[in-house]
């Protein structure tokens, strides 16, 4: 019985490790103020809360639909948001939601989507001392050399997980963006 166990185990991962990747374009960045009740919609906690929030907003498309294609792989969509070359070498990463169908006008064949990440341009600490992140970032203060996000299908099982291509944003990018807004 373990035997057949270990057997069919094995065949499932061996199955299952050709991870597939879905291409993503980033069309636009951009540093936004958005109210928090509209980053959290429906939520009894935050309906009346009208506090302004500081985001990257990240415009993408695809020639696949996001939406359709994770379903398809019965994954949840979500996007990992992480900081890359943190002067301090901590692992950083940054809240993120979405992505966000946006509404295509005229005929097109490539889906468009937002997402927001890094909410009040913050990134956490990966490490958590008493349930909370064990430090936080400032990235408008904070010496990086990059914010990368991608777009990954999640399951629970032990398995390469689909995911799309980096979404990468430059430390001089984001500056510039910080200067813009």
């Amino acid at each position: 019985m373990l035997s057949r166990s270990l057997l069919l185990l094995l065949a499932f991962a061996s199955v299952s490790c050709t991870s597939s990747r879905v291409a993503v374009n980033l069309e636009q960045a951009s540093i936004r103020t958005i109210d928090h009740a509209t980053l959290f919609p429906g939520s009894p906690v935050v309906q009346h809360d009208r506090s302004l929030r500081h985001v990257l907003q990240l415009n993408i498309s695809s020639q696949t639909d996001l939406l359709k294609y994770f379903e398809d792989r019965h994954t949840q969509l979500r996007v990992r948001c992480w900081v890359e070359g943190s002067t301090d070498r901590k692992e950083y990463t940054g809240f993120a939601i979405g992505p966000i169908t946006e509404k295509s006008i005229g005929e097109t064949t490539s889906h468009h989507y937002t997402i927001y990440s890094f909410i009040d341009l913050e990134a956490d600490d990966v490490q958590y001392k008493n349930g909370k992140p064990a430090s936080t970032m400032d990235l408008r203060l904070a010496r990086f050399d990059a914010l990368k996000c991608h777009l990954l299908g999640v399951v629970k099982a032990p398995v390469p997980y689909p995911q799309s291509n980096d979404l990468i944003v430059s430390s001089s990018t984001f500056r510039e963006l910080l200067r813009a807004e």
